[in-house]
């Protein structure tokens, strides 16, 4: 007892408190804690200080209530931590969600459905398991629309609800906003579950299989937001490392890599000692087209009943090096594609014959030992980006030396003997614009019909993202500020064949001076030209990213009477492009997208 006595007057020593000068009541609690702890520390050393605290602390009402507060608020303080991390991951929830809505709706755009019926398949699923891009991609398919409440028995029947009937299921992003179906077997498992238990659904419904999987195809690339689907220059997923300390070679997977060696073999049997220089020229082609995946089409039924890495829907191109079915790389004898369209469909779809046919057009090009790779690679494939192949040959070179070594020659396929070299012509091939979802085929088929410009996919005139928009992919360094030109996914694609059009008249691109306009740059042109030259800053068509100004090959403006302005006139109405000049404006460089059938009112 002398000891705790002691240690309660070395509190008073140590930290003494005057109570004539301080608050009795915050003395008494000082006091009524210090004597305790001593007393605990006399007992039980530091553990028994700390209880002696505690113990002087409840004891005194003071002490009580002060705790009481300090409890209250660091409950609040926690609280109030929680709502933060919740807000917060909603928040990120909430923009990744809303982001992947308007890649959805610009997919959708893009495969020619109008932002009406978009809302209006919208607005028929709401409040039932059916998704919208199902919807959609049944209206699309079949040519009518699903009848809601049976489609919805029929997914409930096959294991579908809320929880689980998305069609991106197992899909992975990127980290930029590009969402693919992931190839680790966590993701492609769930991948494969969600396809099944759709086909078994739509088949339910009443589908064949072969309409049932395109339904599911369809939608699954728009809610994955890619309807033009393209893995060229980001192809590189979770597998296996192409080329160890080789940058330029990425990480590929399974498939991938034996897609390489498949370009790689061929080569080896058709080239000889030769086999180096062709195989770069078909390796980069193969990475622009494709990112080394074998393709089937949205479009082509059959194809998607073979086996397939990803879907695409750039008019009929199929396979590694995306060959058009309705040229003639498929063709083997009487076989064609008028005649037997599903044998040449698969043939397009083994990577073996792609590959042969490929090289046997390259042999039939003069001097392509002589060319730049890239050059090669283009005067095979006729693209609208004769520049992307140059920028993958480092990439091709890189997977030669991963691979070159080690991969042995393989038999060209029977009837894709180099004898019969497919064509050449740009209706034969593909082009590398699917990237950008623009079709390079000269052609108006597939393009979308009439249109007005104005409001489409929620967004406000000069306020929309270039996420939403497509790059001009020719001559993409213009437009105001030097951001580059971009359109509306539709007017991009037939800007694009007009462009095919122009190019094979003139022997040039056509020059594009300006797109799409954002609202400070409408401000910037009002300010500069004024009214009428320039439209009221929030309403001009520049900012709807369904207007271009076009110029001469130096990019001046073009004039009335000028040789390109006689033939946009001629020949850009087809295309759905009409000059606004019809409607009352002086600017023989103006032109306005109204899609194929449509115009402006006279």
């Amino acid at each position: 007892m002398d000891v705790a006595s002691n240690a309660a007057g070395a509190v008073k020593k140590v930290a003494p408190i005057d109570e004539s000068k301080a608050s009795g009541k915050l003395a008494s609690a000082a006091i009524d804690v210090g004597t305790e702890a001593a007393l605990g520390a006399a007992r039980g050393g530091v553990a028994g200080a700390a209880a002696g605290a505690a113990k002087g602390a409840v004891n005194n009402k003071h002490s009580r209530r002060t705790l009481l507060r300090i409890f209250v608020w660091s409950l609040v303080v926690q609280v109030a931590a929680i709502v933060m991390v919740v807000v917060s991951v909603l928040g990120v929830i909430s923009a990744i969600s809303g982001g992947q809505a308007q890649q959805t709706n610009s997919a959708e755009l893009a495969d020619n459905v109008s932002q009406l019926d978009a809302d209006a398949a919208s607005d028929a699923v709401n409040g039932s398991i059916v998704p919208q891009t199902i919807y959609v991609g049944f209206a699309k398919k079949t040519g009518t629309a699903p009848d809601i409440t049976a489609l919805a028995a029929a997914m409930t029947r096959a294991g579908l609800d809320s929880t689980n009937d998305n069609p991106a299921a197992g899909a992975v992003s990127d980290g930029k906003g590009n969402w693919t179906i992931g190839t680790d077997d966590q993701n492609g498992a769930l991948a494969t579950r969600t396809e099944d238990a759709y086909t078994t659904a739509l088949t339910d419904y009443g589908l064949d299989q072969i309409t049932a999987k395109a339904v599911f195809a369809l939608a699954r690339q728009y809610a994955l937001g890619t309807s033009n689907t393209c893995s060229a220059g980001s192809a590189a997923a979770a597998g296996t490392s192409a080329a160890a300390g080789a940058s330029d070679a990425g990480t590929y997977n399974a498939s991938q890599v034996q897609n390489m060696q498949t370009i790689i073999g061929i080569a080896k049997t058709m080239f000889g000692d030769q086999a180096q220089a062709a195989a770069v020229v078909g390796l980069a082609t193969a990475a622009v087209e494709s990112g080394f995946q074998n393709y089937a089409n949205s479009t082509i039924d059959y194809s998607l009943t073979l086996a397939h890495d990803a879907v695409g829907s750039d008019h009929d191109s199929l396979g590694i090096m995306q060959q058009r079915a309705s040229g003639s790389w498929g063709a083997v004898g009487d076989s064609t594609w008028a005649s037997d369209p599903n044998t040449v469909v698969t043939r397009l779809m083994t990577p073996a014959f792609a590959a042969s046919r490929f090289f046997g057009a390259l042999q039939g090009v003069p001097g392509w030992q002589d060319m730049p790779p890239g050059q090669a690679a283009q005067t095979v494939q006729v693209s609208a980006k004769p520049d992307a192949y140059a920028g993958k040959v480092s990439t091709a070179q890189a997977l030669w030396a991963a691979y070159g070594a080690t991969t042995a020659a393989i038999p060209v396929p029977d009837g894709a003997s180099p004898s019969s070299p497919a064509s050449t012509s740009a209706t034969a091939s593909a082009s590398a614009a699917i990237c950008s979802g623009i079709s390079s085929a000269p052609m108006t088929e597939g393009l979308s019909g009439p249109v007005t410009p104005g409001p489409w996919g929620g967004y406000q005139n000069g306020q929309i993202p270039l996420s939403a928009l497509v790059q001009i992919s020719w001559d993409p360094n213009h437009g105001d500020a030097g951001k580059g030109t971009y359109l509306r996914p539709d007017a991009a694609a037939a800007l694009a064949a007009l462009n095919e059009a122009f190019a094979a008249h003139f022997g040039y691109a056509l020059p594009i001076n300006d797109a799409y306009r954002d609202f400070s740059e409408q401000l910037g042109a009002y300010a500069e030209y004024g009214y009428p030259r320039a439209a009221l800053p929030g309403t001009s068509n520049h900012g709807w990213a369904m207007a271009v100004d076009i110029g001469t090959q130096s990019h001046a403006t073009i004039s009335f009477g000028s040789d390109e302005y006689e033939w946009l006139i001629a020949n850009g109405e087809a295309y759905g492009w009409f000059h606004y000049g019809s409607v009352g404006n002086g600017e023989a460089w103006h032109f306005q997208y109204y899609g194929v059938g449509g115009g402006p009112t006279r």
